[in-house]
């Protein structure tokens, strides 16, 4: 069977495979624990391969969906393309072509998490900045109000010396 040996194929490389025979034991699978990367077939049992694309779409967009299938399937290839698959590969899968293509999307996946990553620090660095800005403008606020009293405080202070009195009715 051919998922078997796609499935020992992978694990050999590396990766960590859990398989399933059809859509809905695929779909059951991956709502008890989200996978990365899906590699569907569009021909199964039951569910086919694109039906198991939409769902997938619908209920976890995160997942790269990657679709393997026959010769002259090029009108199912391009409606996978269009509901969101991440790459369509045509049967017999060549093993390095499949490799390389989950090793660019988990590249993607984590380029996307380093670009989710760097656009939080922004968004905290400019709410900082902002907070600075503000704290910058309000002490600016305060000092001028400082000034006028304080200049008040002292012309209240001298108007209260007796000395200086004396000197301003001169």
């Amino acid at each position: 069977l051919i998922v078997d040996t796609i499935s020992r194929f992978l694990f050999i490389e590396g990766f960590q495979v859990t398989s399933a025979l059809s859509g809905e034991e695929g779909l059951k699978t991956i709502r008890k624990a989200p996978p990365d990367i899906v590699l569907t077939d569009i021909k199964m049992p039951g569910m086919d391969g694109l039906e198991v694309l939409r769902v997938l779409h619908e209920e976890f967009p995160t997942i790269d969906v990657i679709i393997i299938s026959g010769h002259g399937q090029m009108p199912e290839a391009i409606t996978a393309m269009r509901i969101g698959a991440y790459d369509y590969l045509q049967k017999p899968v060549n093993f390095d072509d499949l490799v390389i293509t989950i090793e660019r999307a988990l590249e993607r996946r984590e380029n996307i998490r380093k670009l989710r990553q760097t656009q939080e620090q922004l968004y905290h660095t400019q709410k900082i900045e902002g907070l600075g800005i503000l704290a910058g403008g309000v002490a600016h606020e305060f000092n001028n109000l400082m000034a006028g009293i304080l200049g008040y405080t002292s012309m209240a202070e001298k108007m209260a010396d007796p000395v200086l009195q004396e000197k301003a009715r001169d």
